[in-house]
């Protein structure tokens, strides 16, 4: 997420009013959105303990295809690039079938995908395995912001945030586990197949319980965002302006996630193990604003 969310942020509020319809704050609690609010979270925390996993082990990637700074920056790019355009296209699929089924495949896909990363052994295959990573991860990312906005509209209260501390609460444990395990000489690609198999039980248990958001439900209810024809139709002021601020933002967190282990060891000479703990200084601190975030916007707006 990262997230990477706020990437998603048009996507999101676009397949949310096709999905769900209405207003935060004009929305009624419902016995649906209730039950959906914990497992919601819970796809946050699937989501970013699979992301957290992969980039706290960027390290053991670099040593182990013998990569360059500039060509893992590369793969790098070809992961955020495959996850943004798939982003975009997420939109008309969610309406079309709903979020929990895309969200249901895609948790199930994504920890396969990890294994993989721990397991090819030749630097296109890398290349390959990425790139489907992160395709698959854009895709969930920008669903799983879809759900939760349906929910909170259900609920008639913020939730984002929770959501949100979820997903950096897991980065905080994949940076522990790592650290633990780099420690205890556990390889990395056996890390990332037992990562993936628990991340693959997680996601058997979690999707029964997830709530349609529901495309009937929007066959019926108008979208309250007035569409305009042409190329700009939906863009303004504020969107290029939340659009801006999201990418400066989004530009600070990936070299904080992507590659301050990296720097620690390869420039300051830590541990692996120790240079997997820098990532749970930035994320514990995402956690702990993340955690009261939808108290302060329930108060403030």
């Amino acid at each position: 997420m990262t997230a990477e969310d706020q990437t998603a942020a048009h996507t999101t509020t676009t397949a949310a009013d096709q999905a769900g319809g209405g207003s935060t704050g004009s929305a009624r609690p419902s016995r649906a959105g209730s039950a959906g609010r914990w497992p919601a979270t819970a796809v946050f925390f699937l989501n970013g303990l699979t992301l957290s996993t992969y980039i706290v082990r960027l390290g053991s990637l670099k040593g182990k295809h013998h990569l360059s700074d500039g060509q893992l920056g590369l793969i790098g790019m070809v992961f955020a690039v495959a996850a943004l355009a798939c982003m975009q296209g997420v939109g008309p699929l969610t309406a079309r079938v709903g979020t929990r089924p895309v969200l249901r495949t895609s948790l199930l896909v994504m920890p396969v995908l990890l294994a993989l990363v721990g397991l090819v052994k030749g630097a296109v295959e890398l290349v390959v395995v990425v790139t489907a990573l992160g395709a698959v991860h854009g895709t969930t990312d920008a669903v799983m912001n879809t759900h939760a906005v349906a929910i909170e509209r259900r609920l008639g209260r913020p939730i984002l945030n929770g959501c949100h501390a979820a997903w950096s609460v897991s980065a905080v444990v994949a940076s522990l586990a790592t650290a633990v395990l780099a420690r205890a000489g556990i390889s990395f690609a056996t890390h990332l197949v037992a990562a993936a198999a628990v991340l693959m039980a997680g996601a058997l248990l979690l999707g029964p319980l997830l709530v349609e958001t529901g495309t009937r439900e929007s066959a019926r209810a108008p979208s309250p965002v007035p569409r305009r024809p042409g190329l700009r139709g939906g863009w303004s002021r504020r969107v290029v302006v939340l659009g801006l601020t999201g990418t400066a933002l989004m530009v600070c967190e990936g070299a904080a996630l992507g590659w301050s282990a990296i720097f620690l060891h390869d420039s300051r000479g830590a541990s692996l193990a120790l240079a997997a703990t820098a990532v749970t200084a930035y994320t514990g601190a995402q956690a702990a604003g993340r955690v009261i975030g939808d108290r302060l916007t329930l108060r403030h707006g």
